[in-house]
């Protein structure tokens, strides 16, 4: 006759593992997020998950949608599992591409300077 003791306890082990470093960090990391948008107002600055940033400016909690200005004049809006990260005004602060922090009008005297790519054959 097999003994299946030791065979079960190595499973459920591995059960055990798994779920304590997937499966529960996961699910930790997802309520912080839901925790965070509810939080949210009007005013703060989020980053999409598709790593779009903007301003919030209009929530509806009840359907959990949100509308972001990404650029002056330009609005989109998202569902709120769309939400990566999200700043309050006083904290958030916008960095250049190379990481280093700068005035929000210059960035966006240096966005309307770049050149569009024309389309040439």
């Amino acid at each position: 006759m097999l003994n299946l003791v030791p065979v079960a306890l190595g499973v459920t082990l591995c059960f055990l593992i798994f779920y304590f470093l997937v499966v529960r960090p996961e699910r930790d990391e997802e309520l912080g997020r839901r925790a965070l948008v509810k939080r949210m107002e009007v005013g703060w600055f989020v980053i999409t998950t598709h790593g779009m940033r903007g301003q919030v400016t209009a929530l509806d909690p009840d359907q959990d949608l949100f509308e972001v200005e990404i650029s002056p004049g330009v609005r989109v809006s998202l569902l709120a599992s769309g939400v990566a990260e999200a700043f309050p005004p006083h904290t958030a602060k916008v960095v250049s591409m190379t990481g280093e922090p700068v005035a929000a009008e210059t960035e966006a005297k240096a966005i309307e300077a770049e050149p569009t790519p024309s389309a040439s054959t």
